[in-house]
């Protein structure tokens, strides 16, 4: 919905019918609905609210409050504006004659956090002096009465509507936003709509752990939001922890390496590895002595309230858990032979475990197993436990199962799962490499030494190949949705699972043509 290129709800899916719809809503409202800019400006008016002053829309648009309403409202409002909703009871001079109104203004946020427009309310207050000395006299009850009112609008609109604080903190939602999101938020505690999360026991940046432990206890560098600047991986407490730690121990470390360069012996291998170590260690200690003056507590606090939730959604851990950080012995029997081994003390699904079974399971969630999970060939021992877990977890809880699509997937097969070579694409310039039919274009799937060489990278990495396709992967989805067991060897793309997902099943999966005409649809 877009008021003036301004909006004071946020509007989630909005189509063009909808938009329509929406105002249509507003025009059938029995009060004055408004928009107000961030300069005073009128950029909206609904029906109500041009009976209500007299005049058409195209007689306001751009004016000021103080030429519309007068000096007295203006000066009623500005002294009392700091970021919150504001109500107040006014005299309006309308016309030839004077009107008496309660105006309610809701500040609009843009992404920067500041106020960027206000949606107005006007309710005319009767003559009847009985009624006009209760609404003096009760201001509250005046103010409840249009929080209704303002209620009673959003709830009205077929698509998802919520209005959050200054701090991003939900002060009001729809049903439609319940239903988008698969959760009722908990107004003033939940930020922005909570409608995504990746859970994992930790992140894998640079931290705290043993070879061992991570393992067991880190996301395996699965999440790959962690690559992406806007999420701030950096300043998670595991890394700005990790800075810390080396500050006082790389210098001990450059020392001990530095006095055993000087004892080696003519051995020409030992000396060119301790040297080689000892560079990387004296270029870990410029690295973390900037990064430590960059990464820090106090600029996490700094972050916006934003910037902050997409961190917390993305790098979804395990803190809650006492044992977050240890390994325990476990010790069994083997075929008579005793053994033991080390595994986490604490739950790997610890806050995934605690969201569903209080109901506060986001609409969309990600799981990201550890490496001693994940079904890789160096790990083959736990990967069906943990999947057994989830959906244990699940189906523990009937009113999140009934709802849920399950997806399994592998983002590579390791060797171990297909025996039939992938489709790949010929060589454009050269057809003993494979034909496609005259219309298919395989340039686009296709890397020639001469593309390679005009990017910034070694030779040794330089590759003449097709994009893909890769080897197929396992894809299992379990769900009280479906009709059975089923099954599929064909060839398809690996984002199925995305299309299942709310923000993005309208959408089409971007795609070649070449690979439009190998692969299945989904």
């Amino acid at each position: 919905m877009d008021v003036g290129n301004n909006v004071s709800f946020r509007l989630v899916n909005t189509s063009s019918a909808n938009t329509a719809h929406c105002f249509h809503i507003l025009n059938s409202m029995p009060f004055a609905v408004t928009y107000i800019d961030k300069d005073l400006r009128f950029t909206y008016l609904n029906a109500a609210c041009e009976k209500f002053l007299g005049k058409q829309s195209e007689a306001i648009i751009g004016k000021t409050i103080y030429e519309v309403l007068g000096k007295k409202p203006l000066e009623q409002m500005t002294a009392q504006l700091d970021g919150t909703v504001l109500s107040f009871e006014t005299e309006l001079r309308l016309g030839k004659s004077n009107r008496v109104a309660e105006l309610t203004f809701t500040p609009d946020f843009n992404e920067e956090k500041e106020v960027c427009g206000y949606s107005v309310i006007i309710n005319e207050i009767t003559a009847n002096n009985n009624a006009k000395n209760d609404l003096s006299n009760n201001p509250e009850d005046a103010l409840h009465e249009s929080e209704y009112q303002y209620r009673q609008l959003i709830e009205k609109f077929p698509i998802a509507v919520y209005t959050c604080d200054a701090k991003g903190y939900i002060r009001l939602y729809n049903r439609a936003a319940v239903d988008l999101w698969g959760r009722e938020p908990v107004a003033g505690k939940d930020m922005w709509c909570g409608s995504w999360k990746i859970y994992q026991n930790d992140i894998s940046v640079y931290g705290v752990y043993t070879d061992e432990e991570d393992a067991w206890m880190s996301n395996f560098g699965d999440n790959p939001l962690e690559a992406f600047t806007q999420y701030n991986a950096r300043l998670s407490a595991r890394y700005i922890t990790y800075l810390q730690k080396e500050l006082v121990s790389l210098p001990d470390q450059i020392k001990e390496l530095e006095n055993k360069v000087n004892a080696s012996s003519s051995n020409a291998k030992e000396l060119k590895d301790l040297t080689k170590k000892l560079q990387t260690k004296k270029a870990d200690l410029i690295r973390v002595k900037e990064e430590s003056a960059i990464y820090t507590k106090e600029k996490y606090d700094e972050l916006s309230p934003r910037e902050k939730n997409i961190h917390e959604k993305a790098f979804c851990n395990n803190k809650k858990d006492p044992a977050f950080y240890e390994l325990t012995t476990l010790k069994y029997n083997d075929e008579f032979t005793e053994r033991e081994i080390n595994i986490p003390k604490g739950d790997v699904l610890y806050q995934f475990r605690e969201d569903v079974t209080t109901g506060n399971l986001p609409a969309v969630t990600w799981l990201v197993a550890p490496a001693n999970f994940s079904d890789h060939p160096g790990a083959p021992w736990f990967g069906a436990w943990y999947v057994s877990e989830v959906i244990d977890i699940l189906t523990q809880n009937p009113e999140i199962w009934k709802k849920t699509i399950f997806i399994l997937t592998y983002d590579e097969n390791d060797g171990y799962f297909d025996h039939v070579p992938p489709f790949v694409a010929p060589n454009p310039r050269d057809t003993t490499t494979g034909k496609t039919s005259a219309e298919i274009d395989t340039s686009v799937d296709y890397v020639t030494m001469e593309e390679e060489r005009k990017k910034d990278i070694e030779q040794k990495y330089m590759r003449q190949s097709s994009i893909g396709l890769g080897y197929r992967v396992p894809l299992v989805v379990a769900s009280p949705w479906s009709r059975g067991a089923s099954s599929s060897s064909a060839s398809a793309p690996g984002s199925p699972d995305a299309r299942a997902s709310p923000s993005s099943r309208r959408s089409r999966i971007p795609s070649t043509r070449w690979r439009s005409c190998v692969w299945a649809e989904c």
